[in-house]
Order: C-alpha cells, then structure tokens, then sequence
C-alpha cells in the first residue's frame, strides 16, 4: 500500500477529531505505525522531530490528569481513552525515547488496574463510554503482552505478569464486543437499523471502534478466541461494504478507513493462509496438530480467496 494513500487517510481522520486530543493525537501515531507496518515508507530525522513535537506535549499532559487510583478524574471515558492512547504511544516511542515509552505503559496500566478494580457496571454505560473501553482494553491486549522491567512501579505490578492480565483484558473485550457489535452491525436482512446506529456515533467512537476491531481481528490468535476474532473480522467487513454501497456524500473520511482496514484485513487473511500453505513438513503438521486440538485456522477455500481478493480490489478504490 502506498504511504500516500495511508496518509491521506490519517490526515482526514486527523481533522476529523477536531478537539478531541485523545484522538487526534492516537491517529497522528496511528499513521506512522500504520505506514511502517504497511507501506514501504521509512522517515528521516526531520520526519521523527515532527513525530515527537506533534505527541509528546499532549502525551506529557496524561501524566499530569491521572489520580493516584489510575482514573481521569474518575471518568469511565476520559480513562478509557487515556489508557489506549499511551499503550500507542509507548509502542511508537519505544526506539525514540524508551524511558518515555516504559513512562507512558505504566499510565496505561494504571488506567487499566481502575478500569479492572472499580467495579465498573458494563451493562449501564452509554455505547460511547462502552467503545472507549473495547479500545482500551484492546489496546492493553497487543501493548502488554509481557512486561519485564524491574522498576515496575505501576498499580497492576504486583499482580502476575502476563496470563492473569491477558485474560481480564479479553474477558472485557469479548463481552463488550458482544454487547456493542448487535446495534452496530446487523446480520440479519434489517441492515438499515445498523447503518443508520452506525452513522449516528461521533467520529472519535467510530475510530475507536474500528481500531478495537482491527486489532482484534488481527492480533496474535493465542490472545482471543476464534470466534471474537470471527465477529471482529465480519464487522470490519460488513462496516467496509455499508459504507461503500451507501452511494451518499457522508463522511467519505470514515468511508475511506473502513475501506483500508477492511483492505488490509483481507491481505491479512490471504497471507495467513499462505504461510499455512507454504508452512514444511515439519510446521504443517504442527499446524494440523493445532487445528485438531483446537478447531482452529481452517484453510481457506478458492472461493474464499477470490471473495477476498474482490474486496481488496473493491476497498482500493474506495480509498482513492
């Protein structure tokens, strides 16, 4: 994918943040991680001093808002997005500034350690508040895979370091997908309803939802289960196509990221498929041994490939 393309892309949702720093910034980093991973796009000095001028001020404020007991001024949101926002920027900063980005995951987890502990009633949010924390825990689920660093001085470290964890975060996850995905996105024939639920978020949930559902759908299989991912995937799918065939002049920023992310989920599920396929002797029957045990990774079909080969196609347009 060309880093013109990527950028592009980031830029309008840039804009379309407007005041909400949390988002703004997240996709100012977002566009660099994304072109990094997914375009051959490498900065020099002067693109990296932008990188750090244009995030650490407002990252730097996060630091300054967290109360002793992990929150944002106790708000379910404002933590929520806090807690996502620093997991990225630890992970950009990591080769920049590594104190920095050891800083920075220490505020996502205590974030995460009052989201966990506080005795939050999922059922009673608002959808925006329950779209901050899928992001949140989201997030937590690819950036603390495993933390080793002896100076750990956040709230979760003495908790055990990387299954217990793990496991609340997809606890989260899996139920706040179930919960949130129904009004969103529809698999039945009433597929209006859900376009229209769809449309009426505000452009910094949709981000933080479509970023959730990419991570999701693409993150390490042994962190959620084949049928969290299944769910994920479909909904980037699904969200990808409603906006593609709507034929309005909405948000075509919003048009535009769903169709890279669902672009670039399909790329992801034809190159998975042929590491499976190109896998030795040795791996694939390691593989068959995995699919046994756990009913996992079932080949793709000839149709299932030429579906999703139409939907790279179908989505690069739509990205132009």
């Amino acid at each position: 994918m060309d880093y013109s393309i990527v950028k592009k892309v980031f830029d309008e949702r840039i804009k379309k943040a407007g005041d909400d720093e949390y988002l703004k910034n997240a996709n100012i980093l977002y566009r660099h991680e994304f072109a990094a991973e997914y375009s051959s796009f490498s900065g020099d000095e002067g693109y990296f001093m932008e990188l750090v001028e244009n995030t650490s001020s407002f990252a730097g404020t996060c630091f300054e808002k967290q109360d002793e007991d992990g929150s944002i001024a106790g708000d379910v949101k404002e933590t929520a997005k806090a807690c996502a926002f620093m997991c990225i920027v630890s992970r950009v900063y990591e080769d920049l500034d590594p104190i920095f980005a050891r800083d920075s995951v220490h505020v996502a987890l205590d974030a995460a350690h009052y989201l966990l502990v506080s005795g939050i009633d999922l059922k009673s949010l608002e959808l925006s508040e329950k779209i901050s924390m899928l992001w949140a825990f989201s997030e937590l689920s690819q950036t603390d895979v495993e933390i080793k660093n002896t100076y750990d001085h956040s709230l979760m470290a003495g908790m055990p370091q990387k299954m217990s964890r793990q496991k609340k975060y997809k606890m989260f996850v899996t139920q706040i997908l179930s919960d949130v995905l129904p009004s969103l996105v529809s698999e039945s024939e009433d597929k209006d309803s859900a376009a229209r639920a769809l449309q009426s978020i505000d452009s910094a949930d949709f981000d933080m939802l479509m970023n959730s559902l990419l991570i999701i759908s693409t993150i390490d299989d042994e962190i959620f289960g084949d049928e969290t991912k299944s769910k994920a995937s479909k909904a980037i799918f699904e969200i990808a196509d409603t906006q593609a065939g709507d034929g309005s002049d909405g948000d075509t920023s919003a048009r535009s990221l769903s169709s890279m992310f669902g672009r670039i989920l399909a790329e992801y599920l034809l190159l998975k498929d042929k590491e499976i396929e190109e896998s030795s002797d040795s791996q694939l029957i390691k593989v068959i041994e995995y699919n046994v045990i756990n009913n996992k990774k079932k080949k793709l079909s000839d149709e299932d490939k030429k579906i999703l080969n139409e939907r790279i196609e179908r989505y690069s347009k739509e990205m132009l």
